[in-house]
């Protein structure tokens, strides 16, 4: 099934806390993990605000990296990769173009060398070995979080963290499917066969899915073994997972609707939540990487212009170009360095009167 079928709801999962547990031990819930909204947000934020932002080449945006796909969606892909596997690859072909290769088709492993210190990785896509290196190359590598004796590096998605939140929506999921009825045991004194006990439980089931009386009749007597949503402080381990997505993919808490406790977050401050984010995730985790394998395939300098995520509001803006006018320079002038549009603004060296 895939990923839009599955968000679309085009099948019904089943809920099972031993597979639940089994899932996370075999790494199986890559495509689970898009449904928690922490996640799903906090890996659409780095990737759509960093491929938001224009990649100039001197004073010149960035043309088009290959013929089927604009800059931000050449970005968004490298990022995503990044996040998801540890690595981005970029093929190089002759004509100059540059794509995003799918990770899940590249195969690493070190080369057989009799001393470790002369080993070098060896990528194949599709089978077909990818040169790294020389006149010649195809491929680039970007990695994040990949030490020497590495084969990829490691993203944020490929977190144990990931599973753990994971876990816990489907374990409250599966607690709300099953009628917010709690595990327990149905325990009589009397003997009983096989078949009785399982007709029981199964007429105990229906009766609770279908959000009917369940009966108890004799002596029997039911024993919950499972603590209720109160008592297992849902509400605050759910908080907690946010906090702790927010950490591992480096999205200011604010932006995932997450705040520590004690902290506040007023109007005037908001500009330096972004500069904050730009400065401790986008620019190093991402950006830098990007703009090193961008500058060293055309042999020109390339740098996102991050100035977009620095403006201040409009009324603030406003203020800090009227004192601008207030200290000589032109209105224009002073409109254009906060970021605010030029007209209405009169120049010093304008005929024309205008209206300030």
């Amino acid at each position: 099934m895939g990923f839009t079928s599955w968000l679309r709801g085009g099948a019904t999962a089943e809920f099972n806390l031993e597979q639940i547990f089994w899932d996370i031990a075999e790494g199986r819930t890559d495509v689970d993990a898009f449904g928690v909204a922490s996640v799903f947000r906090a890996r659409q934020m780095n990737a759509d605000t960093l491929a938001s932002l224009p990649l100039r080449v001197g004073d010149s945006l960035l043309p088009a990296p290959n013929r089927d796909q604009d800059t931000q969606g050449f970005v968004t892909e490298t990022i995503l990769s990044l996040q998801d596997h540890g690595d981005a690859y970029w093929r190089l072909d002759a004509t100059g173009e540059i794509r995003v290769l799918p990770a899940e088709h590249m195969v690493v492993e070190f080369s057989h060398t009799e001393r470790v210190e002369d080993r070098r990785r060896v990528y194949r896509f599709d089978n077909r070995v990818m040169r790294t290196a020389g006149v010649s190359r195809n491929l680039l590598v970007l990695s994040i979080n990949r030490g020497p004796n590495d084969l990829t590096g490691f993203g944020p998605m490929q977190s144990k963290k990931v599973k753990s939140a994971v876990a816990l929506v489907r374990y409250i999921d599966d607690y709300y499917i099953s009628n917010a009825q709690p595990s327990g045991i149905l325990s009589s004194p009397s003997k009983g066969t096989a078949d009785e006990a399982k007709l029981l439980k199964e007429s105990w089931l229906e009766n609770v899915r279908a959000r009917q009386p369940a009966v108890i009749f004799g002596d029997m007597e039911w024993k919950s073994t499972a603590f209720s949503p109160n008592d297992s402080q849902w509400v605050q381990a759910a908080q907690l997972s946010i906090g702790e997505i927010s950490t591992l993919f480096g999205v200011p808490g604010s932006l995932l609707n997450f705040n520590m406790p004690g902290s506040s977050l007023t109007y005037e401050n908001v500009e330096s939540v972004y500069q904050g984010y730009w400065r401790q995730t986008l620019k190093p985790t991402y950006g830098s990487r990007i703009e090193r394998a961008l500058t060293d395939v055309l042999g020109s300098q390339v740098r996102f212009d991050p100035e977009e995520l620095f403006l201040a509001s409009i009324q603030d803006r406003a203020t800090a170009a009227s004192q601008l006018a207030g200290a000589g320079f032109d209105g224009a002038d002073a409109a254009d360095a906060v970021g605010l549009p030029v007209m209405g603004f009169e120049r010093k060296d304008s005929n024309v009167p205008t209206s300030g």
